[in-house]
């Protein structure tokens, strides 16, 4: 017997181009009702660096920003940096690491609660350099 593919099965199941990723990212930016472990108080729900959300190519290497422990807002945390004006290592996701992020996020817009952006946070802090505590 066939699955019946409800609306919401069926947003959940289809892959956002990157411009939409963006746009829904940067809407939930903008949404204090979330709190996420490791970068509460810095009013982002999505973990980056800076002040506001910067466009990411969810189509090519994704190459994110680690402070290691001198970060400003949060020390030793990984996150998407467009706009490295600190000086901040990169981190390069490897392609199976980039899919899976990008798997997470989109399944944290489109079902946005505490813990599906917990989840993005969360795997995100396990890519750091050479395994660093």
């Amino acid at each position: 017997m066939a699955e019946v593919l409800t609306n919401e099965t069926a947003e959940e199941e289809r892959v956002m181009d990157s411009n939409e990723l963006n746009e829904r990212i940067r809407a939930l930016e903008d949404d204090d009702q979330y709190t996420v472990k490791g970068i509460e108080g810095t009013g982002k729900c999505i973990p980056y660096y800076g002040w506001f959300w910067r466009d990411v190519d969810f189509d090519g290497p994704l190459n994110l920003g680690w402070a290691g422990r001198d970060g400003f807002d949060t020390p030793d945390f990984v996150g998407f940096m467009e706009n490295n004006k600190w000086g901040y290592d990169y981190i390069n996701a490897s392609q199976e690491e980039g899919t899976e992020i990008r798997r997470l996020l989109e399944l944290a817009v489109v079902s946005p609660r505490n813990e599906t952006l917990q989840t993005v946070f969360d795997y995100m802090q396990t890519l750091k350099p050479g395994g660093k505590p």
